[in-house]
């Protein structure tokens, strides 16, 4: 009885192991493309496609990689009036933007 549950879980395995590699391919991953930005104030916090990505700081230290095509930028900080531009990326060169916001007069 052993030898016979031993044999059983051997051919269940080697199933399962020559039929996972005839799953569905996995699609091909989206080319991206680098968005390279300098913003000012440092600690204003930067949005693409309305998602938080960090602050000019951090951006400074890092480009950002995207999926190549239209992305909605906006740009904010407290005292500043707000950035907001469609940048394109493309997978051939990096996007480069210096964005100085601009302070609301007290």
């Amino acid at each position: 009885m052993r030898s016979s549950s031993s044999r059983l879980a051997l051919w269940v395995l080697g199933c399962v192991l020559l039929l996972g590699g005839c799953g569905a391919r996995q699609a091909p991953a989206a080319p991206r493309g680098t968005l390279i930005l300098r913003v000012e104030p440092a600690e204003a916090r930067v949005y693409i496609d309305d998602q938080r990505v960090g602050s000019g700081f951090t951006l400074r230290e890092r480009p950002l990689r995207l999926r190549v095509g239209p992305h909605l930028m906006s740009i904010r900080s407290p005292g500043y009036f707000p950035h907001d531009s469609q940048v394109r990326i493309s997978a051939d060169e990096p996007a480069e933007f210096q964005i100085e916001l601009v302070p609301i007069p007290r």
